[in-house]
C-alpha cells in the first residue's frame, strides 16, 4: 500500500544551505556534520515501516505548517512541554537523531522556515503532497542530479521514488520558496564561490528578529540575518568543491535564485543572424524603441493614495499597500494566486513584470510581429511568452549582454524603475544626479530613471534615505510604484 510522504522531507530539504551547529548565541558550521545529519535522517527513514513513516510525516505536516505548530515544536525541544503532544513531536524528532546535541540548530532552522510565512509553507507542502516537480532543462538536470546524489544516498533515493513517487525534482520544487526571498551571486574575490547578493527586506526583518540572539558565526561577530547567512554560505563554500558549487549555481540560476556577478547592461543592437531554418540562434532586438509612448512631462505633485476598495485579497488585510494592490488588481494589472491571495512579500520575476507592463500599456491584444528570441527562451513559461516578446518588441524590456532574458530572475528595484520610466514616461534618459545616501550604488544606466521617478514623486526611498537598488522588488512595492507612476504620468485619475 502506497502512502504519501508528507512535509518532513520537504522541510529538511530547505536545510540545504542553512543548517549550522550552534551554541546558545554562536554558530559553528561543519559540513561533515551537516552531511552526517542527512545520512542519519536517510537511514532512519529507510528503516521505518510504511505505517510509521506515514505517521511521522503526518506529524511533520501538522506542526510545521502553522506558526503555532512551529512554536510548539520549539517548546518540546527546549523541554518546556510534556505529555501526549510532546510524545508525538518527539516521535518525529527521533527520526532526525541527536536532537539534544542539535537542539539549537533545529530551533534556528525552525525560525528560518517560520520567516517564510504560513501561506508560503502551506503552498509548498501542498505542492509536495501533489508531487509537483520542478522542471529543468536537460543540461541543468544533470547538475541537479549531482547535487541530489551528494546529499541523498542511492538507497534513500530508491525508497522515495519507488515507494512514494518522490523524486529529486519534487524535493527541488521546495527550493522555489527561496525565490524572492534570497538572491545569490558570485563571490567578488573568488568567482567560483557563492555569495549573498540581497535579501527580501521583509524576510530579512523577520529573520533579524528571530535570530537576534546569534552574535558569532565561526568565531566572527555577526549583526543580523545578512551577516549570519553570509557566514553560513562562506562555510558552505569552504566545504564544497568548485564542481559542487557550479552545479548548485546552474540549478539556482535556472530557478531565478542566483545570477553570475555582472553589471546588467542592456543588450546591444545586433543585426539579425541568418536563419538556420529551425529558428535556433536567431536573436532580434528592435533597432529603435517604438514610439507608442511619447515622452511625458510631469508637474510633480504628491501621488494620493487610491480609494479603499471593499474587496481585497485575503492576505492583504491590514497591509500597508492594500489600497495600491486593490487599485492595480481592479485594473487587471496584477492577478493573485489560485486561493485569491496576492502574496505581497514575494518577489516579482522579470517575466511577471513584462506581463504587468504590457497590460498597463494596453498592448495585450497586439500581435507579435518581430522574431524576438533569446538563448534562454525555452525557460520562459508558455503563459508569459507573448507578453515577454511584446515587451521587447515595444522597447519596454531589453535582454542582457549575453543574449539572455532570465525570465525567472527576481527583478531588482533599479531595473523595475527603469522599465516603469521607459514604458510610462517614454524614456529612461536624463539627469543622473541623485540625493540618495547610496546613490553611488545605483548602476549608471539606471540613475536617470531613478532621478526621473523621484522628481515625479513616484518613489521616495527608505527612511534612512537609501534607495537599495539591488534589493529585490516585492509584489507590494511594485504595485505601489506602478500605481504611482500611472497617476503621475496621467494613466489614471
Amino acid at each position: 500500500m502506497k502512502k504519501t510522504i508528507l512535509s518532513i522531507i520537504m522541510v529538511f530539504a530547505l536545510v540545504f544551505s542553512f543548517m549550522p551547529s550552534m551554541a546558545a548565541d554562536s554558530v559553528s558550521v561543519n559540513m561533515d556534520m551537516f552531511e552526517a545529519m542527512f545520512t542519519n535522517l536517510g537511514n532512519n527513514l529507510t528503516e521505518l515501516s510504511a505505517e510509521d513513516r506515514v505517521d511521522i510525516f503526518t506529524i511533520g505536516k501538522n506542526y510545521l505548517t502553522t506558526e503555532l505548530g512551529i512554536e510548539t515544536v520549539k517548546k518540546v525541544l527546549n523541554g518546556e512541554l510534556t505529555g501526549e503532544i510532546a510524545d508525538e513531536i518527539n516521535k518525529m524528532l527521533d527520526v532526525i537523531g541527536g536532537k539534544s546535541t542539535y537542539k539549537n540548530e533545529l530551533i534556528m532552522f525552525l525560525d528560518f522556515i517560520d520567516a517564510f510565512g504560513e501561506s508560503v509553507r502551506t503552498q509548498y507542502i501542498n505542492d509536495f503532497q501533489a508531487r509537483k516537480a520542478y522542471t529543468l532543462s536537460s543540461s541543468v538536470q544533470i547538475s541537479m542530479k549531482n547535487v541530489y546524489n551528494r546529499f541523498v544516498s542511492a538507497d534513500v533515493q530508491e525508497m522515495l521514488s519507488s515507494s512514494h513517487g518522490v523524486t529529486g525534482n519534487v524535493i527541488l520544487n521546495v527550493f522555489d520558496a527561496l525565490k524572492g526571498k534570497i538572491y545569490l551571486t558570485d563571490n567578488k574575490t573568488d568567482n567560483e564561490k557563492i555569495a549573498l547578493k540581497s535579501l527580501n527586506s521583509s524576510f530579512e526583518s523577520k529573520l533579524d528578529e528571530k535570530w537576534a540572539d546569534i552574535k558569532t558565526v565561526n568565531g566572527n561577530s555577526v549583526t543580523g540575518a545578512e551577516d549570519i547567512i553570509t557566514a553560513l554560505i562562506d562555510s558552505f563554500n569552504d566545504g564544497s568543491t568548485s564542481k559542487e558549487l557550479q552545479d548548485i549555481k546552474n540549478v539556482f540560476e535556472e530557478m531565478g535564485i542566483y545570477s553570475p556577478l555582472e553589471t546588467p547592461t542592456p543588450t546591444p543592437k545586433p543585426t539579425k543572424k541568418p536563419s538556420t531554418g529551425t529558428g535556433s540562434g536567431t536573436i532580434y532586438v528592435p533597432t529603435s524603441t517604438p514610439t507608442t509612448t511619447p515622452v511625458v512631462t510631469v508637474n510633480p505633485i504628491p501621488v494620493p493614495q487610491p480609494a479603499a476598495e471593499d474587496e481585497i485579497a485575503p492576505d492583504m488585510a491590514g497591509h500597508w499597500a492594500k489600497d495600491y494592490v486593490s487599485a492595480v488588481q481592479k485594473m487587471n494589472l496584477f492577478i493573485g494566486d489560485d486561493q485569491g491571495n496576492f502574496n505581497p512579500e514575494n518577489g516579482l520575476t522579470r517575466q511577471e513584470a513584462a506581463i504587468i507592463m504590457v497590460r498597463a500599456l494596453g498592448l495585450e491584444n497586439k500581435e507579435v510581429t518581430k522574431n524576438i528570441e533569446f538563448i534562454d527562451i525555452f525557460t520562459i513559461d508558455d503563459w508569459a511568452m507573448k507578453y515577454v516578446k511584446l515587451s521587447v518588441e515595444y522597447g519596454i524590456f531589453k535582454g542582457y549582454a549575453d543574449q539572455t532574458f532570465k525570465p525567472h530572475e527576481i527583478i531588482p528595484r533599479e531595473q523595475f524603475v527603469v522599465i516603469i520610466e521607459r514604458a510610462l514616461r517614454g524614456t529612461d534618459q536624463g539627469d543622473k544626479t541623485t540625493a540618495f545616501a547610496d546613490g553611488s550604488a545605483i548602476s549608471d544606466w539606471a540613475k536617470a530613471a531613478v532621478k526621473n521617478a523621484v522628481d515625479a514623486k513616484i518613489i521616495n526611498g527608505y527612511e534612512d534615505n537609501t534607495f537599495r537598488p539591488d534589493n529585490h522588488i516585492t509584489r507590494a512595492e511594485a504595485a505601489k510604484i506602478l500605481y504611482s507612476a500611472m497617476y503621475a504620468y496621467g494613466k489614471v485619475n
